[in-house]
């Protein structure tokens, strides 16, 4: 390794370790769920926060259906977003995890190259080398596909986990090549998405499952003293989970608040909303939206920023390096990052993963691009967030070795995103940075369709941009062309 490989590999290496600053505000109790998990490989996203009630016989279900054996079977879980698809998932996953001794393979379904996804799984869960030649030929997609999955070690059952499938047409080509031993698992927010799947339609929680669930967010105590207005609250959140969750957590860590006085908090919210024009309002209930805008009025001006950019990110584990590397570009203390995370995580906004990355919970996700678009900073937090983003991009390494590929799977959906959805913020020769480290992440592994397609996406931006005869389209030219000799070696 040369002395600028090595800086370079240190400066990831400082950076990924700044994920667990201040970790131990955060920590959640998670012995029971990793004992159960112990000696299967898997990546599933532990929250551990989120209290689990009434859902048993949903468990149950699953299992029984997921049993064939005589071939892959595909089961969905669909209903409504906030009504705990995922959480079901992350539980079904915990609690049945030592019937799947080949491993547990979690995937984001808004991903647009699962393959690649699962090869990431591959090499750094199993720990197995995804082949790229036989016989001195280079392979395509398919076959290294083919033969990662024939080779798939340890033996035994396997369960994929799709989460948030929009069509079926999204996966499809990847759950048909898998073999008999697999067993995919998937949530959706459309019913029937595909008549050969199983299907649990996952509803609301039944009105007395959702008064346990409160009970265990705020205590038996508060619950009994007004246990009308805790039933009302219950009916007014629509029995969603995540809304209860909010509220619960939100009342708990105020001694002094009534149900009552909250029921009332939650009403001038509503009301607030209803009056707002129809393009600023959210897609969710506007109950749950209530309760997201009680826990965001909770917040100081950083932790509020922080929200606002955190919604910029994939739709995927967020990796607290990255959120690093974002405020120093906005200028602001290490305190001032643990602080404001801090604060997020515990009014339920930010999910936890593991001692290192959090996610978004859809609908917050999507409240936090709400208050972005509609805040008067918001080309600025884009841009910073952008121009944050290609620094990271100018970090992934010439050679990815065992050191640094883990940080990079973790952080190249979120310069996916950049590229795909904040683009006019980037400069021609940043997009030729971006677009240069992707397809050079993409060419490493030998997946040379993605890298392509970064490639190609590159001189069809500049070519708009600059016109076909500008100069600073040979860059990708060149690119295509080099990705081409290897192809052909």
């Amino acid at each position: 390794m040369s002395e600028s490989e090595g800086k370079r590999a240190d400066k990831i290496g400082a950076y990924a370790e700044q994920g667990n600053v201040y970790i131990d505000t955060l920590v959640v109790e998670q012995s029971e769920e990793r004992a159960t998990l112990k000696g299967i490989p898997q990546n599933v996203p532990l929250r551990g926060a989120t209290k689990f009630v009434g859902r048993d016989d949903d468990l149950k279900t699953i299992h029984e259906q997921l049993q064939r054996r005589d071939r892959v079977v595909t089961f969905a879980i669909a209903g409504m977003s906030g009504v705990g698809k995922t959480e079901l998932a992350i539980q079904y996953a915990v609690q049945y995890a030592q019937e799947f001794p080949g491993g547990i393979c979690w995937l984001n379904a808004k991903e647009t190259d699962l393959v690649g996804k699962i090869f990431s799984f591959v090499r750094l869960c199993l720990h197995q080398t995804i082949l790229s030649k036989f016989d001195n030929k280079p392979l395509t997609l398919d076959q290294q596909f083919e033969l990662c999955l024939q080779d798939w070690k340890p033996n035994g059952a396997v369960l994929m986990v799709l989460d948030d499938v929009s069509e079926a047409t999204d996966f499809q080509s990847v759950v048909q090549k898998l073999p008999s031993r697999f067993r995919v698992l998937l949530t959706t927010q459309v019913r029937q998405l595909d008549a050969s799947f199983f299907e649990l339609p996952l509803d609301i929680l039944a009105p007395e499952k959702a008064l346990e669930l409160l009970t265990e967010l705020m205590g038996q105590d508060r619950i009994q003293s007004e246990q009308a207005v805790a039933q009302q609250l219950c009916a007014g959140l629509g029995y969603l989970p995540l809304g209860l969750e909010l509220v619960g957590r939100y009342v708990a860590a105020k001694p002094f608040l009534s149900l009552a006085e909250m029921q009332e908090r939650l009403n001038i919210q509503h009301e607030a909303i209803a009056q707002r024009p129809q393009n600023y309002v959210m897609t969710g209930q506007r109950s749950v939206t209530a309760a997201f805008e009680l826990s965001w009025e909770e917040l100081n001006d950083k932790a509020q920023e922080m929200g606002r950019f955190l919604s910029l990110f994939a739709a995927d584990a967020i990796p607290w390096s990255l959120v690093k590397w974002v405020t120093e570009a906005f200028e602001w203390t290490t305190e001032e990052m643990e602080a404001a995370r801090t604060a997020l995580y515990h009014r339920s906004l930010l999910q936890k993963v593991d001692q290192t990355s959090f996610r978004l919970h859809p609908l917050i996700q999507e409240f936090l691009a709400f208050k972005l678009a509609h805040s008067e900073q918001a080309d600025q937090v884009r841009a910073t967030f952008a121009e944050a983003l290609i620094a990271v991009a100018r970090e992934i390494p010439l050679v990815l070795a065992v050191g640094n590929a883990e940080w990079c799977e973790q952080v190249i959906s979120h310069l996916e995103a950049i590229a795909q959805t904040q683009i006019q913020y980037l400069s021609n020769e940043d997009l030729l940075t971006l677009t240069g480290s992707l397809g050079r992440f993409y060419k490493k592994q030998a997946l040379y369709d993605s890298a392509e397609f970064w490639y190609t996406k590159c001189l069809k931006v500049l070519s708009n941009r600059a016109g076909d005869d500008h100069p600073i389209n040979t860059i990708s030219l060149v690119r295509l062309v080099n990705l081409q000799v290897v192809l052909q070696k």
